[in-house]
């Protein structure tokens, strides 16, 4: 337990390990920044609740500093909120205990970060130094990113949470984690967005803008919304399947929600008139870029996971999965897009299913190829006699 039950530093002890006005706090407080961190932000939490959404009460490292905010916590429940104003804080919530084993088994490493036993899930914490995709849930848990909230400390129920790994939150890069599926479906979409440049751009004089084509590619990859070029229409996917058309401004307008339901930080003044049309130009340019989202190409991402398969040391040609995606249509009733579309679809696809780019010195016959290493095309079932 993180309160009382089990004191992990003396609270008369290490008061300089601690933010300004240690004075004011209690045990359970100090023992949370000695297990989180000091740069960590933390959240009263009134008493009788538990986890709230995070985006009702978002708080900065300087506000969770100030004193008023600590004398609350030396009341309340307490709960850490995971982004970058906890130094880049991450969670992943296991609602069985298995599934947190089972990744340990995968990532030995993470035997080193902290978790806690939570209400019979699981959740473990680490700090990842780039920016990462939004919370989301999986069939067996969840992720919990920027402006999430995790409970840690309760007054009415200090035998409601359980310190498992006493270790600080681990930093590692990306790439040094073994992600489950269920993340790794999740984040496939954001990173092939991120291939358009960072969610925010800064000129030099410091000023914040919105990357209009990245928060394209990401909406569209997240939400029910299409656009057909034909048609000059943008339409919302109904929950029974049908087509809703929706006007430009407001397909703009769902897009700028999106950024800001996600970044609650966003400043007013990058919420104008002229970025919504910004942000529709986006949307529209989409309709003919690699990320298309457009109607096929549900069907070149169904294609992949049916056909195609990762493999180290093996590589295909785009000319070489076309055939493939052309026979594959044939045995699946689906009408396929033409070469020019295949291709244009192909590259967003290949990013959002398998999270690999393009490359141009695929060799085949000595000459260089447009294609994708570390894939292959799937053997055929071999027909046995008999």
């Amino acid at each position: 337990m993180i309160g009382n039950a089990q004191t992990l530093i003396d609270p008369m002890q290490d008061e300089d390990f601690l933010p300004n006005d240690s004075r004011t706090r209690d045990t359970a407080s100090k023992n949370i920044y000695a297990l989180f961190g000091s740069e960590t932000a933390l959240i009263p939490v009134p008493s009788g609740q538990t986890l709230v959404d995070g985006s009702k009460r978002q708080t900065t490292l300087a506000k969770s500093l100030e004193a008023a905010c600590q004398d609350e916590l030396r009341k309340s429940n307490i709960a850490v909120q995971c982004g970058k104003e906890s130094g880049g804080l991450y969670a992943i919530d296991f609602e069985e205990k298995s599934g947190y084993e089972s990744f340990l088994v995968a990532n030995p490493k993470l035997r080193q970060t902290l978790a806690i036993e939570h209400d019979g899930d699981v959740v473990l914490f680490l700090r990842l130094p780039c920016e990462m995709p939004p919370s989301f849930g999986t069939a067996s848990g969840a992720w919990m990113a920027e402006g999430a909230e995790v409970l840690v400390f309760s007054r009415e129920k200090p035998e409601f949470l359980t310190v498992i790994s006493p270790h600080p939150p681990v930093e590692l890069e990306l790439g040094d984690v073994t992600w489950n599926e269920e993340l790794l479906m999740g984040f496939r979409r954001f990173f092939a967005a991120l291939l358009r440049g960072p969610p925010f751009a800064k000129d030099k004089k410091g000023n914040r803008s919105v990357n209009e084509m990245f928060w394209a590619d990401w909406f569209f990859s997240s939400s029910n919304i299409v656009f057909h070029p034909a048609a000059q229409q943008f339409t919302l996917r109904q929950e029974d399947g049908t087509l809703k058309p929706v006007s430009e401004m407001a397909a703009g307008k769902m897009l700028l929600q999106f950024i800001t339901n996600w970044r609650g930080d966003v400043p007013a003044a990058l919420i104008s008139e002229d970025v919504i049309k910004k942000c529709v130009r986006a949307l529209k340019l989409l309709a003919a870029d690699p990320s298309e989202h457009v109607a096929g190409t549900e069907d070149v991402e169904r294609f992949l996971r049916d056909r195609v398969e990762p493999c180290d040391g093996r590589d295909a040609t785009s000319e070489e999965l076309f055939e493939c995606y052309r026979d594959w249509s044939k045995t699946s009733n689906v009408l396929p897009l033409a070469g020019k579309q295949f291709f244009t679809a192909l590259r967003g696809c290949v990013a959002k299913v398998f999270g690999i780019g393009k490359n141009h010195c695929t060799e085949r016959d000595g000459k260089e190829r447009r294609g994708y290493s570390g894939l292959q095309i799937k053997q055929a079932a071999s027909t046995q006699d008999g």
